[in-house]
């Protein structure tokens, strides 16, 4: 098994969008934009995403808390393919984003579970997830899935917009590949709407800013992770604001 380590620093704001708006909005960045090579002809992209937790579900509370700092951590794979995974760290403070990111391939065909050699430093996976997976005894805590479709500047590579739906997860069972038993998640029957996340590393610029104010578009607080941790964990709907 090899590995890769990889770094990221940028801004992030995330919206609610309507599918209409959604639609429009991509047509008018393609003129400063181009879709991510994952899109092929402009479909969307599956991605799905263990999240691991402590046994308190410390990293959820930090979000539900308004932590200024706060991190996730996740295994992630696209388009099912298992064979290649991301392991990830997400740090966040306030609007700012580090991302570490370690990618390991399976020397395995066909895996049915992610192999714990990854995460109890026996394999080449020895980064900052291995870490804290030991240090904070981390377990897997819910799975997270939802198609994409991705765009990145043409001459400022460090902008990517990106328009999320579809979102589905289940409880996890260990570290096995859960993709057949996901079930759909939203804030309600009535509430389809798209996530619309803005990436960048300095500057938003002037046309897509103007962009969102003529749309009446204000970021707000979104986390797949804590809606599917309401979903799966909280039955009563007064228990979280996002729980169904």
């Amino acid at each position: 098994m090899n590995a890769d380590l990889h770094y990221f620093n940028r801004y992030e704001f995330k919206y609610w969008v309507d599918p209409y708006v959604r639609d429009r909005l991509i047509e008018y960045l393609l003129n400063f934009m181009s879709f991510d090579k994952n899109n092929i002809d402009g479909k969307p992209y599956d991605i799905c995403s263990l999240y691991l937790d402590t046994k308190n579900l410390s990293c959820y509370y930090e979000k539900y808390d308004g932590d200024v700092f706060r991190r996730k951590y996740r295994i992630r794979f696209y388009n099912g393919n298992v064979s290649r995974l991301s392991f990830e760290i997400k740090e966040k403070h306030n609007l700012y984003i580090k991302k570490k990111r370690e990618i390991a391939q399976i020397d395995q065909e066909n895996p049915t579970e992610i192999p714990i050699s990854l995460l109890n430093g026996e394999a080449n996976l020895k980064g900052p997830f291995v870490h804290a997976y030991l240090s904070l005894n981390l377990e897997p805590t819910t799975w997270v899935a939802y198609q994409r479709v991705a765009l990145v500047g043409r001459n400022n590579p460090g902008l990517r917009v990106t328009f999320d739906d579809g979102l589905s997860g289940c409880k996890p069972n260990g570290f096995e590949f859960r993709t057949k038993n996901l079930q759909p998640v939203t804030l309600s029957r009535w509430h389809q709407k798209t996530i619309l996340e803005i990436k960048f590393n300095n500057y938003l610029p002037f046309w897509l800013e103007q962009c969102l104010k003529d749309l009446n578009l204000s970021h707000q607080s979104i986390s797949k992770y804590g809606m599917n941790i309401n979903r799966f964990f909280f039955y009563h709907h007064r228990e979280r604001q996002w729980t169904l």
